[in-house]
């Protein structure tokens, strides 16, 4: 391929992914948002982001935070309220992600596809999660399904690993959570101070059936020390700051979530260089 057809095929991926993205920040700003409407409303209130001012959906050139900022402003046609950073920042991550991603090792495009729906998935769980707090349920279920489908374009076999990662990634932070609400009961504290929730459970099903097995074991395990590294740090920081640590809580599902994409993607590279060293 000549470097003019390189430059086409970047931007292509860069223009897919800001779509993505653009999808996703929709996505987030709705799906929290619980009953949605029926008919001919349904496909704007999900698939249009809004402001979180007024509430108010962004049409046209409007619902990419790129294009906004490339037109002089990222403010509401409504009421000219600052629009969030999370907006750009999510569609600047998916356009650079995917268009690297395909630079680094140019693949099918049936490959690249299953990268991008990936990269999605987690990307919104990791949104939704670090937002609110939450992992919805429908969208646990619609995501699975397509993570399976994913799974599915590698043959029988693939799907067989993802169903046994699925249910390895399930029952270990299904124990994880179990656990950990005994010790609440045990302490006697209340529920809601839970390190982990039931939602991280169906997340970590998630990473299982996006990488599959063994693979699962690296990302479980890349999970489970990012997580704890990260509320090391929370800890150390509110407590230089003497703020209160008990019943402080984090969001856990986006070290799931990079877990499961750093695998993903770079999981036979970190397995080479792992062999090499041991």
């Amino acid at each position: 391929m000549t470097w003019a057809g390189i430059f086409i095929v970047f931007l292509g991926w860069f223009a897919i992914g800001g779509l993505l993205g653009g999808l996703i920040n929709a996505l987030a700003d709705n799906l929290p948002i619980g009953v949605l409407p029926r008919g001919r409303g349904r496909a704007e209130a999900v698939l249009l982001p809004r402001c979180e001012y007024c509430g108010e959906p962004r049409r046209g050139w409007r619902a990419l935070a790129m294009l906004q900022v490339l037109h002089g402003g990222a403010r509401c046609g409504e009421c000219t309220a600052p629009r969030k950073a999370r907006d750009l920042l999510v569609e600047l991550l998916m356009a650079g992600a995917l268009s690297v991603l395909w630079m680094r090792a140019p693949q099918s495009a049936s490959a690249q596809a299953a990268g991008a729906v990936v990269l999605s998935l987690f990307v919104l769980a990791t949104v939704i999660d670090f937002e609110h707090r939450l992992v919805l349920m429908d969208v646990t279920l619609v995501g699975g399904g397509l993570l399976l489908a994913v799974g599915a374009l590698g043959g029988a076999g693939r799907v067989r690993d993802a169903l046994i990662g699925a249910a390895v990634a399930a029952a270990a932070f299904l124990l994880l959570y179990l656990l950990g609400f005994a010790f609440l009961l045990l302490m006697r504290y209340e529920a809601r101070e839970a390190a982990l929730g039931f939602g991280d459970v169906l997340l970590a099903a998630w990473v299982g059936l996006a990488v599959g097995w063994p693979a699962v074991l690296m990302a479980l395990l890349l999970a489970i020390l990012g997580a704890g590294a990260a509320g090391l740090g929370i800890l150390a920081w509110r407590t230089i700051r003497r703020q209160a640590t008990q019943g402080a809580t984090m969001a856990y599902g986006p070290y799931l979530a990079l877990a499961a994409v750093v695998v993903y993607f770079f999981g036979a590279d970190i397995a080479r260089l792992l062999m090499r060293s041991a």
